[in-house]
């Protein structure tokens, strides 16, 4: 087509593939697990994914972030499960519909996420392109994903994103917490605390979700261990995702995708 030797050829396609794409396959471990068939949220391909256990009446499936604090339970306590349960990311697969509704052409490609029911597949151990929310990704630092919102501060944003760590303000709230024992965290300052945030500090339970905030009374989603008397206490808008650093801190331009690395399995 003309081109002379030595000439370079401007790459106009994604470098790291599109979103839940498989990449560096030596040692990966994917499963496949029904996703939820009561959830109401798909699971998007790159998208985290949680195990539902079969006490939690799931049956041993997969849901995504957002419905499984969402919708799952009905409340905001899930947000502090996201770590503990967490399993992978979706992995890409091209699906051809079974069936099709009046006016659509048999065999085009439903790409792009799992729907409620279907059978998923998840990474589990191993490197895979995500899309990228918020923050600035740096080679060999932690993910995190969204479990509380923050229109003002990061416009768009939804709960399940992957970001990198938040400088936005509000999404880290500090303030002081009361409490002699319970679910009840009388605070000093309520401002910027929403319900979703998982709450760290001295007496407060790994895993501890804000349920619901009255006035500048918090309901926590675990009681807490030890006594607070005016204890700092951080809100955080964000929780890491256990064993999961960014490969590298490139963003491909065209997808806006970084690759990261589950480098323990999490899940059985």
């Amino acid at each position: 087509m003309g081109v002379s030797f030595g000439q370079v050829i401007p790459v106009t396609g994604p470098t790291l593939g599109f979103p839940g794409s498989a990449s560096r396959l030596a040692s990966d471990v994917i499963t496949a697990r029904q996703l939820l068939p009561t959830a109401t949220l798909n699971l998007a391909f790159g998208a985290p994914a949680v195990i539902i256990p079969n006490a939690a009446g799931g049956g041993d499936t997969f849901d995504s972030v957002a419905d499984f604090i969402a919708y799952y339970s009905g409340t905001a306590a899930n947000a502090g499960l996201v770590a503990t349960q967490f399993a992978g990311f979706a992995i890409r697969e091209v699906k051809t519909a079974i069936t099709w509704t009046a006016g659509t052409t048999p065999g085009v490609q439903s790409v792009g996420f799992y729907q409620p029911g279907e059978e998923a597949e998840v990474k589990e151990l191993g490197s895979i392109p995500v899309i990228v929310a918020a923050g600035v990704p740096q080679s060999q630092q932690q993910v995190y994903t969204r479990v509380a919102l923050n229109v003002a501060q990061v416009p768009g944003g939804t709960v399940g994103d992957v970001e990198a760590i938040s400088t936005a303000a509000n999404d880290s709230v500090s303030t002081t917490g009361t409490a002699a024992s319970g679910t009840t965290l009388a605070v000093a300052s309520p401002s910027n605390i929403v319900a979703g945030q998982v709450i760290s500090g001295a007496g407060i339970a790994p895993g501890t979700s804000v349920v619901s905030i009255n006035g500048s009374n918090v309901t926590l989603s675990k009681a807490v261990t030890a006594a607070l008397s005016s204890t700092p206490v951080v809100f955080s808008n964000q929780v890491a995702l256990p064993n999961v650093v960014f490969r590298t801190g490139f963003i491909d331009s065209v997808t806006n995708v970084a690759e990261v690395t589950i480098k323990v399995r999490n899940a059985a």
